[in-house]
């Protein structure tokens, strides 16, 4: 430890002319070498010390210190600091004498208090500061304080950051300490960067990808989260520690976080057949009634398409939002009697009817007529010949 500084003390010399002297101070049991003396004119402002490099000799128990450069003048003010060994401070009683050669000046004599002073040395591990007495100080800081100082620190943690613990002279774990200086000390505030755990979730059919995968992760570190539905399903968006529509994202850990991802079931066009004849006449309109129910999670628009026989007859357009149904009638008129397949589409249903749906020939009333007559003599003209036939056969015999 270096030599320890007393607070200055003064004294009052007389001297008739400028000249070299010494002073001559009463050693009051202690060494020559286990001191050192800085002095400095009250008239020089600021004060500026200049150290007596050396003890010049000792007489007695006295210690002559000099030369001092003495300007002439009839009354003289010193300014005087003592440096101690550490393990002499204390408190003492000195007769200091001012002396030219051949010639005695005037004894002062007073009490001398030197106070044992302590370096405090501050460090830091990780990302933080400390506060000393109120003061930020960055790490190697020191300062000097005299013996039985109270100081109080204080822990700063830098941003992402925790205080652990003090360690080196102190071993506490508060944050903030106050303690007495008696000795040198090092200390050192120990701070940690902050870790979150990261939670994820999803709600609907769909995967999410972590880059990177950790347990924990620090504070400030990026990750890349990415969604991907399963077929049929749509990404939505996320919610709860960070919202966003884009299904690839990055995000800063900062704290502890909890994020979903939402998928919807994509627009799902269920068509069901309400009502229709199954057979009609040549020449009759068929109304073919049906309904179409969007089972899935969003708005969808689709073409709706009537086909005969796989022929393209008629479609509409519709924009259907979960859950609502629309209800519509096709139309359609036959030109030729049959039996026809009949179907409705949608981009994700389609109903058929298979050989189910027979269009007949429609009967004309002239028509009938003409058949029956016809038929009438065809059954004349048998009759008669069955009667002649048989008339013959008779008169053979």
């Amino acid at each position: 430890m270096s030599d320890v500084t007393s607070e200055p003390f003064q004294i009052r010399v007389e001297i008739g002319e400028e000249g070299s002297y010494y002073l001559a101070m009463d050693l009051d049991g202690l060494e020559l070498d286990d001191m050192k003396l800085e002095y400095y004119f009250a008239r020089d402002l600021p004060p500026r010390w200049i150290e007596i490099e050396e003890w010049s000799k000792e007489v007695d128990d006295y210690g002559l210190l000099g030369p001092l450069e003495l300007e002439e003048s009839t009354e003289e003010y010193v300014d005087f600091r003592v440096k101690m060994k550490p393990d002499t401070v204390g408190e003492y009683t000195w007769t200091l004498d001012l002396y030219e050669v051949g010639f005695l000046g005037i004894k002062e004599k007073m009490n001398v208090s030197v106070v044992d002073h302590h370096q405090l040395s501050i460090y830091t591990e990780g990302e933080g500061m400390v506060e000393v007495d109120g003061e930020l100080v960055e790490d190697g800081w020191s300062g000097a304080y005299s013996h039985g100082d109270t100081v109080e620190l204080s822990a700063v943690p830098g941003e992402g950051h925790d205080f652990i613990q003090w360690s080196g002279d102190i071993d506490e774990t508060d944050r903030e300490i106050v303690f007495d200086i008696t000795e040198n000390m090092d200390i050192t505030a120990h701070f940690e960067i902050k870790t979150y755990e990261l939670n994820i979730y999803e709600e609907g059919e769909g995967s999410i990808s972590v880059d990177p995968i950790k347990d924990e992760y620090e504070h400030g570190m990026e990750v890349n989260l990415k969604a991907q539905p399963e077929e049929g399903w749509e990404f939505s968006r996320w919610s709860g520690d960070h919202d966003s529509v884009e299904r690839d994202i990055n995000i800063s850990i900062t704290s502890d976080m909890e994020i979903t991802a939402h998928f919807m079931k994509e627009s799902n066009f269920i068509i069901e057949l309400i009502d229709y004849d199954e057979e009609m006449t040549l020449g009759d309109t068929l109304d073919l009634k049906y309904r179409v129910n969007n089972t899935g999670d969003i708005e969808g628009t689709q073409t709706i398409e009537f086909r005969v026989d796989g022929e393209l007859v008629d479609s509409i357009e519709i924009t259907l939002e979960a859950d609502e149904i629309h209800e519509g009638v096709f139309q359609w008129t036959s030109e030729e009697p049959g039996t026809y397949d009949i179907s409705i589409y949608s981009e994700d249903d389609e109903v058929e009817i298979f050989d189910a749906f027979t269009v007949e020939e429609k009967d004309e009333p002239g028509r009938t007529w003409v058949i029956a007559l016809i038929v009438g003599i065809a059954i004349a003209v048998l009759l008669i010949w069955l009667v002649n036939n048989k008339s013959g056969i008779n008169d053979d015999r």
